[in-house]
């Protein structure tokens, strides 16, 4: 087993790397299948070692959504010499198809498994997922630099010139020698170091580096220091965060992005979507648990039926506005939010019980350092909370997610019901 650093890519902390160059069949991105013996009890371990895992990860950590699968070892999966060769000599028994955008190769993450390393072997996994595909996202977005660094750095200043940002970029600075996760964090030390005594950036700090991003980035193709400027590039982007990445994808064409790719449009996926959304009365209120108001968001598809789990109260507040819109609207448009402030303290009340409304409308439209920024955020969240409710019915997020201020969703008016409590307001 490999220690947990920044070494190259192709040596996993844990198991071996299988490239191919076309999918297994049947087999899908980030979902760990656990090619099972008659071991039922084996299964049910990792089973239960998994779901805990899952529980003890917050959302806002992973940029993919995973699911455990059981596989049974005569399932047609079309293997070919690698992979036998690695199923008689190492006997793997998880496979984790990893998601890299913008590659045509596909990578799979193959390991030998005992019952005994379950607890070790199944985070490992995880973390070597979410740094490749990370990295994969990275080298996405410095080619879409080199093509038009005018065009790129608009579409990215939103998060490199946020605070956050640049909190994220000391703790990236300072772990160059190590890549912590997974509840593991760079000491105070390091991060000092690399800042000098103060930790926190000076406004005059902040704006150099964000000068010194432009510049390399409209400088990254000439040959003078040009290892430097990318290398200064790549920690730039590693450090946006995962909300960040996921909002980038969305704004780059289909070609080569893999599993954010639609291939059709998003009217058309809609078309064919047979998820239906549900806004519902449940009456009691969780405190704690932003999704968990007195009004709570749920997809429902063949009889089955999931909570759309926001992490931002902001997130369920302005998901349910983009709902109402496209039922009461005879066309679908843009919305500028900042002008849905009463109807935003009204769902406030009715969600949570008290009137709080109006003091998070105006700090999510604050102005000063954190200018959008918690309303990016709110985005942000919803294409996580919606997009991990997709994946549970392997239906694509597009027609159901809000990218930014200036997309609306493109759900059919006919798969959408609101109780009508919240629609008289």
């Amino acid at each position: 087993m490999n220690i947990i650093d920044n070494s190259l890519l192709e040596a996993p902390t844990v198991g071996k790397l299988i490239t191919e160059k076309k999918k297994l069949h049947l087999l899908k991105d980030s979902h760990l299948y656990l090619i099972s013996s008659t071991d039922e009890a084996f299964a049910g371990k990792a089973k239960d070692v998994f779901d805990r895992l899952m529980e003890r990860m917050d959302d806002n950590q992973l940029l993919n959504n995973y699911k455990l699968e059981v596989l049974s070892k005569d399932a047609p999966l079309d293997y070919n010499a690698k992979f036998h060769k690695a199923m008689i000599e190492d006997k793997i028994n998880f496979i984790l198809p990893l998601y890299t955008p913008g590659k045509i190769e596909q990578q799979y993450l193959v390991s030998h498994t005992e019952e005994t390393d379950l607890f070790t072997h199944l985070p490992l996994m995880i973390y070597t997922s979410e740094r490749i595909t990370k990295n994969s996202a990275v080298e996405l977005m410095l080619k879409d630099a080199l093509y038009d660094a005018d065009s790129f750095i608009i579409k990215t200043r939103s998060f490199w010139e946020s605070p956050d940002f640049l909190k994220r970029l000391a703790v990236s600075q300072a772990s160059v020698g190590m890549h912590p996760t997974f509840g593991m964090a760079v000491s105070k030390s390091l991060v000092k170091n690399a800042l000098g005594k103060d930790v926190k950036y000076t406004h005059q700090k902040q704006i150099e580096i964000q000068k010194g991003f432009i510049n390399d980035i409209h400088d990254i193709k000439d040959n003078i220091n040009k290892e430097e400027k990318l290398a200064r590039v790549k920690l730039m982007l590693g450090s946006a965060s995962n909300e960040d990445i996921l909002q980038y994808l969305l704004t780059l064409p289909d070609e080569g992005l893999g599993a954010f790719s639609d291939k059709v449009s998003p009217m058309k996926l809609a078309e064919q979507s047979k998820i239906k959304v549900q806004v519902r009365y449940v009456g009691r209120i969780e405190n704690g648990k932003p999704a968990n108001g007195r009004f709570r968001v749920f997809f429902e598809k063949g009889g089955v039926s999931i909570q759309v789990r926001f992490g931002r109260r902001s997130a369920l507040l302005i998901y349910l506005i983009y709902l109402m819109d496209v039922i009461k609207s005879p066309t679908v448009n843009a919305l500028d939010i900042s002008q849905y402030g009463e109807l935003f303290k009204r769902l406030f009340e009715e969600c949570y019980g008290y009137d709080g409304g109006e003091e998070q409308f105006k700090t999510l439209l604050g102005k000063g350092n954190s200018e959008q920024e918690l309303l990016r955020h709110s985005y942000g969240d919803i294409i996580r909370a919606v997009g991990k409710a997709c994946a549970y019915f392997d239906e694509s997020k597009t027609p159901f997610v809000i990218s930014d201020a200036q997309s609306h969703l493109y759900i059919l008016k006919k798969n959408i019901l609101v109780d009508e409590r919240l629609l008289s307001l």
